[in-house]
């Protein structure tokens, strides 16, 4: 994903545009230094969900803004009842997901990224 995303960038011209591939629950990268950051079906998979919040809210700058999206269980979401399909007829053992993942409500964002005392985005 990020490969074909890095050429879509260099395709468009925006030498202000980076990707980099880093724990999501401890970034590498100073606070209030990104005007944008975006976290594709990822936070909802971390171990800790706050501390991706609270990591992704210390990163942006104040007005900054963050784009992060998740899914629900293949009983909602028929995109990943197929991923999952997929993934089990090529790994028979792969397990049922103990709870499936699930969307994340704009207010649930602004809840665990607020608890702990980071700033709201």
């Amino acid at each position: 994903m990020l490969e074909f995303a890095k050429e879509k960038v260099d395709n468009a011209d925006l030498p202000n545009v980076t990707f980099q591939t880093m724990d999501g629950m401890d970034l590498q990268v100073g606070d209030n230094t990104m005007d944008r950051a975006a976290c594709s079906f990822g936070l909802m998979l971390f171990p800790d969900r706050h501390k991706g919040f609270t990591e992704l809210g210390r990163v942006l700058r104040p007005g900054g803004k963050a784009m992060v999206s998740g899914w629900a269980g293949p009983d909602k979401f028929e995109g990943f009842a197929i991923f999952l399909n997929a993934i089990q007829r090529a790994f028979p053992d792969f397990p049922n997901p103990d709870s499936p993942p699930t969307c994340i409500l704009l207010s649930r964002f602004r809840k665990f990224q607020t608890a702990g005392g980071s700033r709201e985005v």
